[in-house]
């Protein structure tokens, strides 16, 4: 009985961590060179992107607040999808962090899926870390989400 409510735990946890991860501020561009469509995100647990949503928004003192209030392991990533396809691979995904100053992350295998209809995007990535290779920490299913409006800056004088 006690392996059960340990098991039950467990998969009740990582479904309840998994669910603090959201997708935001999707963004559709073209490369200038060569015009290949480009879709971009970033995906983070709830915490950070509130912190990030008040940073766009230009709310400094909230996004300090928010700041403060983080784990230290909190993490962030942005993905970069290199043309128009329903499946990408990893010679089409850029994965990075975002800070400090957008290190790139080491692709092993994995797919991100794109459904646009539905406006879900699903990844399922192997990356290096610590010379080992491992799960992706953002894989799973999720809204594709534009993110806030950004605070518009003020007309100089």
């Amino acid at each position: 009985m006690k392996k059960v409510l340990l098991l039950v735990a467990m998969v009740l946890t990582s479904t309840l961590a998994h669910a603090e991860v959201r997708l935001n501020f999707w963004q559709e561009s073209r490369d200038e060179k060569t015009a290949e469509p480009l879709f971009g995100f970033l995906l983070a647990p709830a915490a950070m992107m509130a912190v990030v949503e008040a940073d766009a928004k230009g709310d400094d003192k909230k996004a300090a607040a928010l700041a403060e209030k983080l784990p230290a392991d909190t993490w962030m990533y942005g993905l970069l999808l290199s043309g128009e396809a329903p499946v990408y691979t990893k010679e089409k995904i850029d994965l990075f962090e975002p800070k400090p100053c957008g290190s790139m992350i080491t692709l092993e295998s994995g797919t991100v899926e794109v459904d646009r209809k539905k406006r879900t995007v699903r990844i399922a990535l192997k990356v290096t870390q610590d010379g080992k290779v491992i799960d992706f920490v953002g894989n799973g299913t999720f809204p594709i989400t534009a993110g806030p409006k950004t605070k518009a800056p003020s007309p100089a004088r």
